[in-house]
Order: structure tokens, then C-alpha cells, then sequence
């Protein structure tokens, strides 16, 4: 059994400034608080052993729209979009930390040849990512006919960061003088 929390709040707000103009205003955010994480597949492996994930995150977005009716058929539209990069850890120090480690001796012990690690994860990460984009449109129509013409700015930045927990020992065997090989 895990606990996956991931409520989703939203709100949109629309205000008319006066017959001609809409400014609309979008805002929601994910919290995300995942004990253990099974969906990244990074829960336990085997009932009671003390390393697995729990990630959380938390992203907001933002959109702010400005509508405006310039005649009766020409239509222009600006957009601002946000979204703040709060960091996602994946995983925390008491559930992947070097102290999951002490019943491998301070080691996390990698099996190979396919078999089931009794670690889940040797690595706590973090990451974070961010952009704001700015969009105007027209819009041109007459009759069946219409033109569409428009840009667009995006600025956007991501981060990630690793690190190793304890030392691997990886157990295996060696092929080298193995017949199958020829």
C-alpha cells in the first residue's frame, strides 16, 4: 500500500473591461507527494527492506490572457504564460539515504545478471524547471475567409542534480575465458 497524493487545484477567473476587451486569468498547482513512489517504479522490492522513494513535488502554472475585439472582424489576442519550477526530489534522505544502506553494510550490493536489487535506488536526485512564453495573435476575418497571423517568445531553463549515496558492489561473473564466447 502507498500513499499517493496528488491533489490538483485550479481556478480561472474572466473579467470583461468594457464590450471589446476579456482578460482571463488561469492559475493552478500540483502537489505531489508520492510514499512510496510506485509510479517511477522506485517503491520496495521486497516487504521490509528500508530503501525505496518518496518523491514530492510541487508546480504551479499561470496563464493570464487579454482578448481584444479591435472591429467587427479583426480579433487580437496577447498570452503570458508561467510555470515556476519548484524542485521535484526523488527521493528523500530517510527513505534513500545512506542510512537505508546499513543492513548491505554501508553498501549497496547489485546482484546483475538480471536479479532483483534489494535497494531500490542508489541515487537521490533533484530537479527544477521553469518558463515563461509570451504569445500575440490577430486574427483577420471576412467572409468564409480568414488570416491568422502571430508570434511567439518561450525562455525556459531546467536543472537536474544527482548524487550517489554509498559505494556499489556489483556482483557477476567473468566471461572471459567462457567457451560460449569462442
Amino acid at each position: 500500500p502507498a500513499n499517493q497524493n496528488e491533489p490538483q487545484p485550479a481556478i480561472r477567473l474572466d473579467y470583461n473591461i468594457g464590450t471589446r476587451h476579456r482578460l482571463s486569468g488561469t492559475f493552478n498547482k500540483l502537489f505531489q507527494d508520492r510514499h512510496p513512489d510506485q509510479f517511477n517504479d522506485l517503491d520496495r522490492r521486497f516487504p521490509d527492506a528500508p530503501n525505496y522513494s518518496h518523491t514530492v513535488a510541487r508546480r504551479p502554472s499561470r496563464s493570464i490572457t487579454l482578448r481584444s475585439t479591435l472591429t467587427s472582424n479583426l480579433v487580437n489576442e496577447f498570452r503570458v504564460g508561467i510555470t515556476v519550477g519548484e524542485t521535484i526530489f526523488f527521493g528523500q534522505a530517510p527513505t534513500i539515504g545512506p542510512g537505508t544502506y546499513a543492513d548491505q553494510g554501508g553498501r549497496a550490493l547489485t546482484l546483475g545478471l538480471g536479479q532483483t536489487n534489494w535497494h531500490t535506488s542508489n541515487t537521490l536526485s533533484g530537479r527544477s524547471a521553469w518558463q515563461y512564453s509570451f504569445d500575440e495573435t490577430a486574427n483577420w476575418q471576412k467572409g468564409r475567409h480568414s488570416i491568422m497571423i502571430g508570434g511567439g517568445i518561450f525562455l525556459g531553463r531546467a536543472w537536474n542534480d544527482a548524487q550517489q549515496q554509498v559505494p556499489t558492489i556489483a556482483f557477476g561473473f567473468d566471461t572471459t575465458n567462457d567457451p560460449e564466447n569462442g
